[in-house]
């Protein structure tokens, strides 16, 4: 059975004492949601609803509640243009990605625009200042910021400033009896002993649906320490936007090991989002698996009931039923359902892969795994060198054609493989401790890892290689582990190049699995260069010797636009002067544009030489003049 929960129960959190608040976009109509609040994003979970505006800008938004506008931010990324309104409850409402404000708080922005001579900007009016009752017109809706199309991004935050769920607030505008939907269950081994189908390995499962009910058709044989994690989604009436699932329990035999319930949340641990779901698994192959146990490092409040973690262990050869129910904010459930039963590994297994050409190993958390072939008439022998000891281990399994071992970490850090008395040497540098500063140093870079940098444990690898390239002879590629482990705060990393660089304009660029370069930065010291970073993976070093591009592309009585770019480094600043005196110009950076309508030229008269003065992140500078 299900564990039912009454509403007051499942909507428990820091509520207003009035909940009457007024949804802020066409209020009284069916609205329809491209994102909910609880949602675990790539880097991020998500703190509000993500209302869709029809594809279109320009829609009306309303004060949610009497209140007054506290904080206005416009911005090139995150929120874009967003207004934050304080009510006499304590709550905060947030209104982002805004097109534009109402006249009279756009004007009073534009003025202190003009004053700090910056289109981004931050202010705090008086409480007196911007005052308005709920209802009232006090924006229009857009797509500024680090938005990915039009639509309202909305929060209800308490006295904490912690988003709360805006569905449990009773709004009619949105529809929704449609339970969550479920892809796959993953199954995970998370111990040296652990087997599902007497391997050591992940296992992903198809389920049966019928009705609400998600059946995984065949019983899975386990045994040990296993973890299961789960790829889903939810929808609302009317909308096919797949949204994320707030509410997870699951049960072994008829008791809760694992439970989440994200109905709040503080930003400062928002970046835990990182260890909710497998990081791994969506790096390497796209899909999002929500873990259902508490990983290492993730200390995110909204988990209760846990046992073990949420790990579950099988040390028998009984079956067990795995219940897990799913819901969301409008008590729509699912439920998946597992049969488990415990199985004694082997250690002969049937044949499943062929034969290796050679050996392999990886690390799995602190474990280094081996795949060796076997060779005719040879006991699988091998020897892990740690410790400057020589460690020699049996397989955990074999079949007709390979070996497959483990080696625990904590043991030590090996420096070198014998298979078959042939010695490979291994690149494991060093053992980084997540909770604590720790430096690394070597002949090509060196690394700063903070205080909490990490989630977990981190097995250092590092590689340098120099190979050609489209943009230098010889390109230099440093390599730190690889991006599938996440971290947790930046870390510092200077570089040693071998090759020449003319530094002034040459820095640090991440290569992703597709072989794109993402700007990093980097400072030069003499032949060392230091830059930042919150990824694992390929770095390397390139020089950015060409200006950004400047074109006009339509001048009006009203309204001026102009498009900038800059295919390496990207767009860093830029300056606009009519006559020799700074206009507001605004910036949507997903679209290379630079406009100003009339009202943005301060009451001057759209003529005279414009000068549109563009530098990109590696000092390249273009002034572009014409007349208007």
């Amino acid at each position: 059975m299900a564990l039912i929960l009454g509403k007051s129960l499942l909507f428990a959190q820091s509520l207003p004492a009035d909940d009457n608040y007024q949804f802020p976009i066409r209020p009284g109509k069916q609205n329809f949601l491209a994102g909910t609040m609880g949602e675990i994003r790539s880097t991020h979970i998500h703190a509000g609803l993500d209302i869709k505006t029809g594809g279109q800008e320009g829609l009306a938004v309303f004060a949610a509640q009497k209140g007054f506008i506290s904080r206005i931010k416009i911005s090139t990324k995150g929120y874009g243009n967003v207004l934050y309104m304080k009510h006499p409850d304590g709550s905060t409402t947030v209104y982002a990605h805004l097109q534009k404000f109402i006249p009279e708080i756009r004007d009073w922005v534009r003025k202190n625009q003009y004053e700090k001579k910056s289109f981004a900007i931050e202010l705090f009016p008086s409480k007196d200042k911007f005052q308005y009752e709920k209802g009232e017109l006090i924006a229009y809706s857009g797509n500024s910021g680090s938005s990915s199309g039009p639509h309202l991004h909305f929060e209800i935050r308490d006295n904490q400033q912690k988003p709360l769920d805006p569905l449990s607030f009773n709004f009619s505008e949105i529809k929704d009896n449609i339970p969550p939907n479920i892809i796959r269950l993953g199954v995970k081994p998370k111990s040296a002993n652990a087997r599902i189908f007497d391997q050591h390995q992940n296992y992903y499962f198809s389920t049966q649906k019928t009705g609400n009910v998600f059946k995984v058709n065949e019983v899975v044989p386990v045994y040990g320490e296993i973890a299961l994690e789960l790829q889903g989604y939810d929808q609302q009436n009317g909308s096919y936007n797949r949204n994320g699932i707030q509410y997870i329990e699951m049960q072994l035999d008829g008791e809760t090991v694992f439970s989440q319930h994200i109905k709040n949340f503080s930003f400062a641990e928002s970046r835990n989002a990182l260890v909710v779901y497998d990081y791994e698994e969506k790096q390497k192959n796209g899909r999002q698996f929500t873990k259902l146990f508490v990983d290492n490092g993730n200390s995110l409040s909204f988990y209760s009931k846990v046992k073990n973690k949420g790990l579950i262990v099988i040390k028998d050869t009984l079956e067990h039923q795995v219940r897990i129910y799913l819901r969301d904010s409008y008590q729509n459930e699912s439920i998946v359902k597992l049969n488990i039963i415990g199985k004694i590994p082997p250690k002969k297994v049937p044949n499943s892969t062929k034969k290796k050409n050679s050996f392999s190993w990886k690390i799995i958390k602190n474990f280094l795994k081996i795949e060796s072939p076997l060779k005719v008439d040879h006991r699988p022998e091998i020897k892990v060198y740690a410790n400057r000891i020589g460690y020699e281990i049996a397989p955990i399994y074999t079949d007709s054609f390979n070996a497959w071992y483990l080696w625990d970490l904590k043991k030590g850090l090996p420096d070198s493989l014998s298979i078959y008395k042939e010695l490979h040497a291994l690149k494991l540098a060093a053992v980084i401790p997540p909770n604590q500063k720790f430096s690394f140093f070597s002949k090509q870079l060196d690394i700063l890892f903070p205080y909490q940098s990490l989630f977990d444990t981190l097995y250092l690898t590092h590689n340098y290689l120099k190979k050609d390239s489209q943009h230098t002879d010889t390109q230099e590629i440093f390599t730190i582990n690889d991006e599938s482990i996440p971290l947790r705060k930046y870390i510092s990393v200077t570089l040693r190049p071998e090759n020449d660089y003319k530094k002034f304009n040459t820095g640090v660029f991440s290569i992703d699995e597709k072989n794109r370069y993402h700007f990093e930065g980097g400072k030069w010291k003499e032949n060392e260069i230091t830059f930042r970073t919150r990824n694992l993976g390929k770095f390397t070093l390139l020089t950015d010797s060409i200006p950004p591009t400047v074109k006009l592309r339509g001048v009006s009585t009203n309204k001026v636009r102009i498009t900038i770019d800059d295919q390496l480094s990207g767009i860093s600043d830029y300056r606009v002067l009519l006559n020799d005196q700074w206009v507001l110009f605004q910036y949507d950076p997903k679209r290379k544009l630079i406009w100003a309508e009339k009202e943005d030229f301060n009451g001057r008269p759209i003529n005279g030489n414009l000068k549109v003065i563009v530098s990109d992140k590696l000092g390249n500078e273009t002034i572009f003049q014409t007349k208007l």
